[in-house]
């Protein structure tokens, strides 16, 4: 929740799930929010803790992602309330550097957990797309090219990091936990095209959107 109210902070939610109707619910998930979580020091600790390179933003989606190829499981619980104290300085705007790192880690992410080719090619135009409608050619680019030159890191990282190997239980809680499970993959296309927005620039400029 935001820091010091009984609002929920609509900016750290990131679950597929409505926060509407699932806010107050408890869930099983395939990540968690960075702002605010418990992991179990077992769990940390067998799969290596955090990936050095994603310093800043998808650190907490490659770790649940090891996570839950290590066979261990995220719950979401309201139980749990953690104030979250928003900035309002902006301190690191999607003009100043924010959406290089987005792109650049998501970028990255596909490579080191060998995301099945044309999902990658679908998700990385989905980005290209979500980047230039907001007129950030340069940014999207420049994250691009970033991305794709921690090749060589990828590789390292399939040959020491057991927990980048998704085995059947892995597979079969991510499908539990999919918010297109039954869907068919024009449906996913379309449900995934529908949500690509433009990003919240307005709101960096003194605007209300």
């Amino acid at each position: 929740m935001r820091h010091g109210s009984n609002d929920d902070d609509v900016t750290s939610w990131s679950y597929h799930q409505s926060l509407d109707e699932w806010s107050t619910q408890s869930f099983y998930t395939d990540r968690f929010v960075g702002a605010g979580h418990l992991i179990r020091r077992v769990a940390f600790d067998s799969i290596g803790g955090y990936d050095a390179t994603l310093f800043f933003l998808h650190e907490e989606v490659d770790l649940s992602k090891r996570l839950i190829n290590a066979n261990f499981k995220l719950l979401y619980t309201p139980e749990v309330v953690i104030g979250h104290k928003v900035s309002q300085e902006h301190r690191v705007a999607w003009t100043a550097g924010r959406w290089v790192f987005d792109v650049r880690n998501r970028t990255y992410l596909h490579m080191k957990h060998k995301t099945f080719f044309p999902t990658a090619v679908f998700h990385t135009w989905l980005m290209v797309h979500k980047g230039f409608k907001s007129g950030l050619y340069g940014p999207t680019l420049t994250g691009l090219c970033k991305g794709f030159g921690l090749f060589p890191k990828a590789i390292k990282s399939w040959q020491k990091d057991p927990a980048l190997t998704v085995n059947e239980q892995a597979k079969q809680y991510l499908d539990d936990c999919s918010p297109t499970q039954g869907m068919s993959i024009v449906e996913r296309v379309k449900m995934r095209v529908r949500n690509n927005g433009s990003l919240p620039l307005a709101k960096e400029n003194g605007g209300d959107k």
